[in-house]
């Protein structure tokens, strides 16, 4: 499953709560999920505190006291939890980082789910360089009016195909266009402008919602729904 950009705020709200701040005792990461050698990236973290934590699109930003920046792109079934002292949580992670005080954080996935140390020049680049998200202040119709022109086929593809608006994954897409009431076969240049900006608008609240529920939209947005499970995005409480 994709990890959307409802999913990833929720994560990032999380670890800053928990993760600032704290000193790293030792750390385990699959080399194939970096893009540095497994003892060198291990050897940057240790003994180390994340003093910066934030988000642009579905990347995440860490940045330790020594100024090494880490982007985590969480793939299909990405995840990041935080275990108790003692507590063992799962063995198949990308990486494991252990604090002084006895909590442990994972990150699990597969090889979609990527960490890449960067220099901060680089890093500037990247983040810039990626497309707008729903929950980005500058978010407006103006990228979605280009998307819903140019792109050749049906409305729920158009959203899901990350060409000029970022994070909206399959599950949310096909909740975003019964809050508006919008067929997703439809062709997604046959919007009027009063539909663009029904559609416009559900993007924003279906996700605002989804946030609001830790993950689970708990009202429906449209007379349509009869809440039948049409909202799907699971919770992470």
């Amino acid at each position: 499953m994709y990890t959307g950009i409802a999913e990833v705020e929720i994560y990032l709200r999380k670890i800053r709560e928990v993760l600032f701040y704290k000193k790293i005792l030792k750390v385990d990461v699959k080399e194939i999920n970096t893009n540095i050698e497994k003892k060198i990236f291990e050897d940057a973290l240790t003994g180390q505190m994340f003093i910066y934590i934030n988000r642009k699109s579905d990347i995440i930003n860490l940045t330790t006291g020594n100024a090494v920046n880490y982007m985590v792109k969480l793939g299909f079934n990405g995840r990041m939890y935080l275990a108790e002292k003692g507590e063992e949580y799962d063995t198949d992670y990308v990486l494991k980082v252990d604090f002084l005080d006895g909590k442990t954080f994972y990150i699990t996935g597969d090889e979609k789910t990527f960490i890449e140390i960067v220099a901060e020049d680089e890093r500037k680049e990247y983040l810039n360089n990626l497309k707008i998200d729903p929950l980005d202040e500058k978010f407006s119709m103006d990228p979605l009016n280009k998307l819903m022109m140019e792109f050749d086929g049906r409305i729920v593809d158009a959203l899901i195909s990350e060409k000029e608006i970022k994070g909206i994954d399959p599950g949310i897409a096909g909740d975003i266009l019964l809050a508006a009431e919008i067929d997703p076969s439809r062709d997604a240049g046959s919007l009027n402008m009063k539909e663009a900006n029904n559609l416009f608008h559900a993007i924003q609240n279906v996700i605002q919602g989804s946030l609001a529920g830790n993950g689970k939209i708990k009202e429906p947005f449209s007379k349509n729904d009869k809440k039948t499970g049409t909202y799907n995005l699971k919770s992470l409480s």
